[in-house]
């Protein structure tokens, strides 16, 4: 099993916005992010499923959760 938690806020300063000018993503400014999650993973730890939620209102383009299935190969 996997909980999860995560946050951010803030934007960027004009140099990384010039840098980043072909991105798709987006910054909050003063609105938080906040998401937390729940997953499990199988006892080979190569497959994964998570559904994470989002708990603050779209202050970005963003679902207001997801389902996400991992395939981890380790050598």
């Amino acid at each position: 099993e996997r909980l999860s938690f995560n946050a951010f806020m803030g934007s960027m300063t004009d140099a990384n916005k010039t840098y980043n000018n072909n991105a798709q993503f987006s910054v909050t400014g003063n609105n938080p992010f906040i998401e937390t999650g729940v997953g499990i993973e199988n006892i080979f730890h190569l497959l994964s499923l998570d559904y994470f939620w989002r708990l603050t209102p779209g202050s970005i383009k963003a679902g207001k959760g997801g389902l996400f299935v991992g395939l981890k190969v380790a050598f």
